[in-house]
């Protein structure tokens, strides 16, 4: 029998553009491409923390991004693969004093998705994921760049699970950067 833990926490590589505020060196480094490649390792390295969970545990998902591709769609793909999975809303995933003092936004019900070559591209985004040319969609093969059904927020990801789309998503916490000092963070807690 495989070896469950009561609690996960999958703190993942991501692009750290919530850290671009006090951190301004990595301006120089960051962009789309950055963020593309990061969500099949994000979505990965939250499926195998999924598989590590025994049932009636907890896991927390964050990034230290404010790029809704690698944080509300990478917990979307998840809840889709997995129907036993629950998103906690603030209220239920944090005690009240701490989420006081929290200056935090729900995350986003839907958002677009950027283009491979965004600045070469004339900044040209897809809202869904039908819109994506052939040429510009992931394959097996692909160098991470690529586009993938699981970056869309409208409900496709490979099932039917959400039809109509995914209000519940806003039970993600996206913590804003309030001074100089502090940088953005994305927290879902499933």
């Amino acid at each position: 029998e495989a070896l469950r833990y009561d609690r996960v926490l999958c703190d993942v590589p991501c692009d750290g553009s919530g850290t671009l505020r006090k951190s301004p060196e990595k301006w120089g480094k960051w962009g789309v491409r950055a963020g593309l490649r990061h969500h099949p390792t994000q979505l990965a390295i939250l499926r195998r923390g999924v598989a590590l969970l025994r049932a009636g545990g907890t896991l927390v998902y964050s990034t230290c991004s404010l790029d809704p591709v690698q944080d509300e769609a990478v917990v979307l793909a998840a809840l889709a693969a997995d129907s036993s999975l629950e998103l906690l809303a603030p209220d239920d995933a944090f005690d009240a004093e701490t989420l006081r003092h929290l200056r935090w936004t729900p995350g986003l019900r839907s958002w677009r998705v950027a283009h491979p070559d965004f600045d070469a591209s004339n900044g040209e985004m897809f809202d869904r994921w039908e819109d994506v040319p052939a040429a510009l969609r992931a394959t097996d093969g692909g160098d991470g760049v690529a586009l993938h059904q699981t970056m869309f927020h409208d409900g496709h990801h490979g099932t039917d699970a959400f039809p109509d789309g995914a209000p519940f998503l806003d039970r993600c916490v996206r913590l804003l950067p309030t001074d100089d000092d502090c940088g953005g963070f994305f927290v879902a807690v499933l």
